[in-house]
């Protein structure tokens, strides 16, 4: 993402939603580590995927998630982990609430958003610690993402030229309920701009 665009509070949720996806995605072993290389973001080493499909279905998914965060219609942005039989087996929330689009409006307390970077620094570091209370994935695990908004998103994302290549079908709960699911909290994220809640089940 252009770093130039991350003074709107919104382009700094994305790349942190980049950041969040690539990680998770190494941190499970959905992929094999050597199509990821390391970098270097918040203060700490990340892992970032080289693999051009992949790259591309993120991608595009950040696309629809910057849609509808830019108009506050973003209640959640998840990561779903499937089995072979497309049974959803884990999940990863990143819950959005309270999202101050302008930045005239927020307070001076953290005017170079030191302090959210410091809490980014924060997930990605417990990131890591959260595997211990997880079970490895089976080898065949696939992942979808998906998103929460409200129907008025959902039909304007479905009707979008620009999401016809690579469009969003709405969701049926049977492929986003996880049986017996365990409550993990990861990072709670609150700051003057906006409030994030990130648990995995």
């Amino acid at each position: 993402m252009n770093i130039n665009r991350t003074i709107n509070p919104s382009y700094i949720i994305l790349e942190f939603l980049e950041v969040a996806i690539h990680n998770i995605l190494y941190c499970r072993k959905l992929y094999p580590e050597g199509i990821f290389t390391l970098k270097k973001k918040y203060g700490v080493p990340i892992h970032v995927s080289m693999y051009p499909d992949l790259n591309y279905y993120i991608s595009e998914s950040l696309k629809a998630v910057e849609e509808v965060l830019m108009k506050n219609e973003l209640k959640e942005m998840d990561i779903y982990i499937y089995d072979r039989l497309a049974k959803p087996i884990e999940r990863f929330v990143f819950k959005i609430n309270s999202l101050r689009q302008n930045i005239k409006e927020i307070g001076n307390d953290d005017p170079y958003f030191v302090k959210l970077k410091e809490m980014f620094r924060a997930f990605c570091l417990k990131l890591n610690l959260n595997n211990a209370y997880m079970k490895p994935l089976p080898e065949d695990a696939n992942f979808k993402i998906v998103i929460h908004t409200n129907e008025r998103a959902s039909i304007s994302l479905s009707d979008d030229p620009k999401f016809q290549v690579f469009p969003w079908i709405e969701a049926e709960k049977v492929d986003v309920i996880i049986e017996t699911p365990k409550l993990i909290p990861i990072k709670t994220i609150e700051h003057d701009t906006f409030n994030l809640l990130i648990y995995s089940e």
